[in-house]
């Protein structure tokens, strides 16, 4: 596997793994432009589960597109998903901090005063925590 190389400097080289890798112990190494290999250490991936951190609006009516900020939400992939208590919702944009979705039907009648429903986002690596979301009439 290799990491994309974000900064190298004399002493400290960061890198970011590709989304989807295997959380478990690995062997870093490092190969120069000149073909010079560092010698190998351990290193321990583990999983960068999603969280949400904020909700730009607090309620809004089914249709109506919806922001979510947080982090480790990675590329959007077959196993990314919103959800609006059990209600897919349509993903129009996918960051890793950040998500645009259409609010989806909730499959129940909403009361004049809404419907307090909770807000997850899933990936290969788990379910955020949960944020309270009112839907409108």
């Amino acid at each position: 596997m290799t990491g994309h190389i974000i900064n190298w400097i004399d002493n400290k080289i960061v890198v970011s793994l590709p989304w989807g890798c295997k959380p478990g112990m690995y062997k870093v190494k490092v190969t120069t432009a000149s073909a010079s290999v560092s010698n190998t250490k351990p290193f321990k991936f583990t999983k960068p589960i999603p969280k949400i951190s904020n909700l730009p609006s607090q309620s809004e009516k089914v249709g109506s597109q919806i922001g979510i900020n947080g982090k480790n939400f990675g590329e959007k992939d077959m196993n990314s998903q919103v959800l609006f208590d059990n209600n897919k919702a349509d993903v129009i944009n996918w960051s890793n901090d950040s998500i645009t979705v259409t609010l989806p039907s909730i499959g129940t009648k909403i009361p004049k005063k809404g419907k307090v429903v909770s807000i997850k986002v899933k990936t290969i690596y788990g379910t955020s925590n949960s944020k309270k979301f009112k839907v409108l009439q």
